[in-house]
């Protein structure tokens, strides 16, 4: 027996149209999701040219599953948080999350989509003393969350810790809203970006502005098999058929490179390793003198603006070996 969201029965099946052209835009945003969605009202709200594509229907993945609880409380997180990265970085993410709940709050006052305030709690039928430390980090951080062992279902537990004025929403009613109202191509996949156009999988071409890239942990770029096809058969070009195969280009129309990364023991984070690997094509496969260093001879005159951002538990020598590592990495650039 098939599985049914429950928001399934809410959700329209409006006619979307179907990327047909070649079209151009600022931005172009992939995935339409609840997120895809959101970014692309708020740049529609700034008058920006922003395109949306979906290689299915606009929330129909993930959004359709979703709990649709809106909250700043995401498990017994900001003791953790506090330990590991400070007051001032933990108070942070939380304001932040307060704001994006702030911030459903408002487009409420705008469109209907069931938004309703409760209660969110997070508990322990094991330890109350886990609680009562996620309550002592957030006094630290100045929030007022509540200790009770007395919650809204019918189970044993030790404590809980709630968090007052949270929401739930119901998403496809806002995905509805948001879909008719927006610049959307849907069952438009994207199969490759070169440069700043984008090719869809039935061959159109989305260009978009080149200006600035963004590549996150949660790209997915594979790892660098160590094949080096970019430098001995096929010169600057991956021979890894993703969204990556290009990086090399891309970064030689940029005028800065900015890194920002996790310190993992005096190095980058995986992440940004992977980017870095599999840009090795920046540079030549041959080895010059410079500093009275051994580094790889450059493939290009143009020289590009380093700027590095390292955030986690850095020790004093982690800073040495990093800084090292990131001068050792400019001449190269």
């Amino acid at each position: 027996m098939k599985e049914q969201s429950l928001w399934e029965s809410y959700y329209e099946n409006n006619q979307i149209k179907i990327l047909e052209d070649d079209i151009k835009c600022d931005v172009l945003i992939i995935g339409g999701g609840i997120t895809g969605l959101l970014c692309a009202y708020e740049l529609k709200k700034r008058n920006i040219n922003y395109v949306l594509v979906e290689k299915d229907k606009v929330g129909n993945k993930t959004t359709l599953k979703t709990t649709a609880f809106i909250t700043a409380q995401h498990e017994v997180l900001y003791q953790d948080l506090l330990t590991k990265h400070g007051k001032e970085k933990t108070k942070e993410y939380l304001n932040i999350n307060l704001k994006a709940l702030n911030m459903y709050k408002e487009l409420s006052e705008e469109f209907d989509f069931d938004y309703k305030e409760c209660n969110s709690y997070m508990y322990s039928s094991v330890s109350k003393d886990i609680i009562l430390q996620e309550k002592i980090a957030l006094d630290i951080l100045g929030y007022k969350a509540n200790v009770t062992d007395n919650i809204p279902l019918n189970i044993n537990i030790k404590a809980a810790v709630s968090f007052n004025n949270q929401a739930t929403i119901n998403p496809i009613k806002l995905v509805n809203i948001l879909k008719k109202q927006l610049n959307i191509f849907e069952f438009t996949m994207i199969d490759k970006i070169k440069g700043n156009i984008a090719y869809t999988t039935t061959n159109q071409k989305i260009k978009f502005n080149k200006e600035d890239k963004v590549i996150s942990a949660l790209s997915c770029i594979n790892n660098c098999i160590g094949c080096f096809s970019c430098w001995i058969k096929h010169p600057k070009v991956c021979a890894i058929k993703d969204n990556f195969s290009n990086l090399t280009e891309f970064i030689k129309d940029s005028d800065e490179l900015i890194l920002i990364s996790k310190c993992r023991y005096g190095c980058y984070s995986n992440e940004v390793k992977r980017v870095l690997e599999r840009s090795i094509s920046y540079v030549l496969p041959y080895f010059t003198i410079r500093n009275n260093e051994i580094h790889h001879t450059s493939r290009y005159s143009k020289k590009i603006k380093l700027s590095t951002y390292f955030y986690g538990d850095i020790s004093d020598e982690d800073k040495k070996c990093v800084d090292n590592l990131v001068k050792a990495n400019a001449i190269n650039l």
